[in-house]
């Protein structure tokens, strides 16, 4: 078994895939989103300002193993042992999901 550690400020999400037996075709637009959990993210943030990557100096506002809503297009597919990931960088993030009672 192989385990994967992004690097950097990726967010590695292991997408939620809908078995209602629909198919889900993408859109023409880039804004199709899509549910994942988040598995590991890097902690090393780019900072586009200074081109260059710095600790993290506050916690970023997703945990592992919380359910979020990603941008699709803004993901790169990775798979490992027949299972499949979305490396994708914060702000391609657009909420968390809570569960509520």
């Amino acid at each position: 078994m192989k385990t994967i550690t992004p690097l950097n400020d990726y967010v590695l999400i292991e997408p939620v895939i809908e078995t209602t037996g629909t198919l889900r075709m993408p859109e023409q637009d880039n804004t199709q989103t899509f549910e994942g959990i988040v598995v590991d993210f890097g902690e090393m943030p780019y900072n586009p300002n200074d081109c260059d990557f710095m600790p993290m100096s506050n916690p970023p506002p997703y945990l592992a193993g919380e359910k979020v809503i990603f941008n699709f297009y803004k993901s790169l597919t990775i798979k490992i042992d027949d299972k499949e990931y979305k490396a994708v960088r914060p702000d391609a993030i657009i909420a968390i999901i809570k569960e509520t009672e």
